[in-house]
């Protein structure tokens, strides 16, 4: 198995849904987001277009797995709403980045070079270490966008 189908799985374990994705990223919603995060109307970057979706980056950042949420650009009125909701979650910082706001980022040590194809023991090793962390963040996260529920559905209405 390929090591981003091992993050897939686990996230689909989890109950999550996976959003637009590619290759050395994975990235989902909780079924509860999924019904209410704009896609589209604007938003720019992933190929389904969400305002806001959970990211793993376990390739392109040297030497770690990379877990972060991020706010997409191109929906300002999504943004305007998001932005603020993640803010509120107990240990939020500033979001990193300006175009794409990204909160919530955790890493562990992680080498793809090192492992070979069938080394799934070692990846899922790795992702056990991880998981609770990013299953807390994420449910902190969803019951803070959860609470900016209807402002995020009239953004929806408004923008079809």
């Amino acid at each position: 198995m390929n090591s981003g189908n091992i993050f897939e799985a686990k996230g689909a374990l989890s109950g999550w849904r996976e959003g637009s994705s590619n290759k050395g990223y994975v990235r989902f919603l909780t079924p509860a987001l999924d019904e209410i995060i704009p896609k589209g109307h604007g938003s720019i970057g992933w190929s389904k277009q969400e305002a806001f979706l959970f990211e793993i980056d376990y390739l392109w950042t040297k030497n770690k797995i990379k877990f972060y949420c991020t706010i997409s650009p191109g929906n300002e009125k999504a943004r305007a709403i998001l932005k603020p909701a993640l803010m509120s979650v107990q240990g939020a910082t500033e979001p990193y980045g300006e175009k794409w706001l990204s909160f919530f980022i955790t890493h562990e040590p992680f080498r793809i070079d090192d492992l070979s194809t069938d080394d799934d023991k070692k990846i899922n090793e790795i992702l056990d270490k991880l998981w609770p962390k990013i299953t807390e963040i994420v449910k902190k996260v969803e019951e803070a966008i959860l609470k900016v529920k209807d402002s995020l559905q009239e953004v929806n209405l408004i923008e079809r």
